[in-house]
C-alpha cells in the first residue's frame, strides 16, 4: 500500500509558518502550525453581534475556540469514499483540524469537536486561561408555571419540555390539518457516539421529520434533522456542525442569542447557516389547549451556499414558547403553516 506522501514537501499549505509555546502540565511545550491551519485560525468572516450580522476580523478568537495545540501536524492515509487519501491532522485542546489537499478549494481545511475539554468548554462557557472549566454561578431555578386552564395533562418538570414520552398536537389555523409531535426516545445513530433526543413530527400528508436534540441546564441544542416521505423513504438529512443553540433558559424581553454552523446534507457540507434568536416580548395567549404565558421568539436564519454562487438567503420564523410546556404557537414563515397547540401530554 501507499506508505509515503512525497507531494507534502512541495505543498505550500503544509509549510510550517507558526510555532506556539505555552506552559503545559509538565513545563513549557511548543508545537508547529502549518500555513493551512494558521490561515483558517485567523480568517475573517460574518458573525452575529447581538443586533446584526457584521464582518469580523478575525472570525474567531482561536485560543478561546480551539485551545492550544497538543500535537504537531502529521500526515495520515485514511479511507475517504473507499479510497486511501492523505490528510494532514493536528489536535488542539478542544478541536481537531484536518487539511485534505484533494478536497475542493474552500473545503480543504475542516474542524471537528473532540474530547472532554471541548464538551466542558461548550457547556460551561469556560475560558482558555483556566483550562475551559468554570464553576457555574448559583442561580435560583425558574419556577414551574401554573398549568394552563384546559387541554393538557402531566407534570411540568423539564424547562425545555424534552422529556421522552412528551407529545403535542397542533392545528393549522388555515386548513384545520393536525400535526402530531412526540419525543420518541434517544438514539446514537444520527451522529455516531452522540446520544440525542429524537423528536418526531408527523405531517398531515403522512410524511414525517425526525429532529435530534440535547440540552444542558441552560441551553437546548439542535443537532440536525431527517425528512421522510409518507412511504418511509429518507429524502433529506441535515447535520449542524456545531449544533445550533436553539433555546436558552433566560427568556426575558430583549434577550438574544445566535449560532453559526456548517450544514452537512447527506454527508456533504453544503452551506453556512447563521441563526439569530430574539425574545421580542412576553405575552399571554389563548390557544385551543388553554391559556399560556409565553415568550415570543423571532428566529432569523441566514443561509450562504458553500460554493459562493448563490447569495445569502434569509428566512424568518416566529414561535411562542412556554417553559416546561414547549412551543404553544408556531408560525413557520411565509411558506409555512401557522400552528396552534390543541392538546398535549407531559411525562
Amino acid at each position: 500500500g501507499v506508505t509515503s506522501y512525497p507531494e507534502a514537501e512541495s505543498d505550500p499549505n503544509a509549510e510550517i509558518v507558526q510555532y506556539i509555546t505555552y506552559d503545559g502540565p509538565d513545563g513549557p511545550v511548543g508545537y508547529n502550525v502549518p500555513a493551512a491551519f494558521w490561515e483558517f485560525m485567523n480568517a475573517s468572516g460574518v458573525v452575529w453581534d447581538g443586533a446584526e450580522f457584521v464582518q469580523a476580523e478575525p472570525l474567531m478568537d482561536w485560543l478561546f475556540v480551539m485551545g492550544y495545540p497538543i500535537s504537531d501536524p502529521f500526515w495520515a492515509s485514511v479511507q475517504l469514499d473507499a479510497e486511501p487519501t492523505w490528510v494532514l491532522i493536528q489536535a488542539f485542546e478542544r478541536r481537531v483540524l484536518t487539511y485534505t489537499p484533494s478536497n475542493p478549494e474552500g473545503w480543504q481545511v475542516e474542524m471537528g469537536n473532540v474530547g472532554r475539554h471541548y464538551m466542558e468548554w461548550r457547556d460551561t462557557d469556560g475560558d482558555p486561561d483556566n483550562g475551559g472549566v468554570v464553576e457555574p454561578t448559583p442561580t435560583t431555578p425558574p419556577p414551574v408555571p401554573t398549568p394552563p386552564v384546559t387541554g393538557g395533562t402531566g407534570p411540568a418538570t423539564d424547562f425545555f419540555a424534552m422529556q421522552i414520552g412528551n407529545s403535542w398536537t397542533y392545528e393549522d389555523r388555515d386548513t384545520g390539518d393536525l400535526h402530531e409531535v412526540d419525543i420518541i426516545g434517544r438514539s446514537a445513530e444520527f451522529i455516531d457516539g452522540e446520544w440525542l433526543r429524537v423528536r418526531l413530527e408527523l405531517f398531515p400528508d403522512g410524511a414525517y421529520e425526525l429532529t435530534y436534540w440535547e440540552h444542558t441546564d441552560t441551553v437546548l441544542w439542535l443537532y440536525g434533522r431527517e425528512e421522510y416521505s409518507a412511504e418511509g423513504e429518507l429524502e433529506n438529512s441535515l447535520v449542524y456542525d456545531p449544533p445550533i443553540r436553539y433555546i436558552v433558559n433566560t427568556l426575558d424581553s430583549g434577550q438574544g442569542w445566535g449560532s453559526n454552523s456548517w450544514v452537512e446534507r447527506n454527508g456533504v457540507r453544503v452551506r453556512l447557516v447563521q441563526f439569530a434568536f430574539e425574545v421580542t416580548f412576553t405575552r399571554t395567549i389563548s390557544v385551543p389547549a388553554g391559556q399560556f404565558e409565553t415568550s415570543f421568539i423571532q428566529a432569523t436564519e441566514t443561509r450562504t451556499d458553500g460554493d459562493n454562487l448563490i447569495g445569502p438567503t434569509t428566512i424568518v420564523s416566529e414561535f411562542d414558547f412556554t417553559p416546561f410546556y414547549g412551543v404553544v404557537r408556531d408560525n413557520r414563515g411565509d411558506d409555512g403553516p401557522l400552528l396552534d397547540l390543541v392538546s398535549y401530554e407531559l411525562q
